[in-house]
């Protein structure tokens, strides 16, 4: 989301989070190393990093159960304490709204949700998982055996879900802040539905089709995420409530920014 942190552009490139460069990031010798919790072993990373004096900070970043302890550290860290808690109590107001709301659900919403790479999905474990838990969908993938499986078109048309979710990779498809072309939305989206054999299933037929930027599918605007699934897949129960504005407001609130963009189709 370099267009909402423009004060990001031109900062030097130390690699991705998978893969960084250690050279380089001694050569900046900065005062602290914030990292995923998840890549890269303590001996490859801390132990490279820990002799010349510079200290590391791991994080989930993307877990949104998690949020709370790394947006705490973070305050911490920053010297940012009061702001650190009004932005979990910000938060936890909309999570617990939509648990409110979907308490007595029944029966659940079966929902499909595809990530960046087509007919990979997720289950327990991922992550990803916890944040449909938390929009009230029963997620059609839950007991596969990794938390990131790859599965086949005709597993999918099998299980015949309610509602999918395909979320944006910008390798794939760009969505999210700035992002204002929708034509290569609806030919997106339309290529998932024409998928081989997919008119079959529920989800095709009622055009329940949802295509959702990563910048709200995990992170700290995860919970906008989630309210939009929520919503999408109980509508009746949201009726009253619009993600968008829900959005607009949390944008100019914590980052002084207009809501530009799309972020979720249709």
């Amino acid at each position: 989301a370099a267009d909402l942190l423009p004060e990001l552009k031109g900062k030097p490139v130390i690699g991705s989070a998978q893969a960084p460069n250690l050279e380089r990031i001694a050569e900046l010798r900065p005062d602290l190393v914030i990292a995923y919790e998840m890549w890269m072993t303590q001996e490859a990373f801390e132990g490279r990093l820990a002799p010349l004096g510079i200290p590391v900070a791991r994080m989930h970043c993307y877990r949104v159960e998690r949020l709370d302890s790394d947006i705490r550290t973070l305050g911490k860290i920053a010297g940012r304490e009061k702001e650190a808690e009004e932005y979990i109590a910000y938060f936890q107001r909309f999570l617990g709204e939509v648990t409110s709301r979907l308490q007595d659900a029944a029966p659940r919403v079966r929902v499909y949700a595809e990530s960046y790479r087509e007919y990979s999905t997720v289950a327990r474990g991922s992550g990803a998982d916890t944040l449909l838990d938390l929009a009230g969908v029963d997620n059609i993938a839950l007991k596969q055996p990794v938390p990131f499986p790859t599965i086949s078109p005709e597993w999918v048309v099998e299980r015949n879900p309610q509602a999918i979710v395909k979320v944006s990779s910008s390798q794939w498809l760009k969505m999210g802040y700035n992002v204002t072309d929708l034509d290569a939305l609806v030919a997106f989206r339309q290529g998932i539905m024409n998928r081989p054999a997919w008119h079959r299933i529920e989800a095709v037929k009622t055009g329940r089709v949802l295509l959702l930027s990563n910048e709200i599918w995990t992170g700290p605007r995860a919970p906008v995420g989630i309210l939009y699934i929520a919503k999408w897949c109980y509508p009746e129960r949201f009726a009253d409530i619009d993600p968008e504005a829900v959005h607009r407001d949390w944008l100019l609130k914590w980052h002084g920014k207009e809501l530009k963009g799309v972020y979720v189709y249709p």
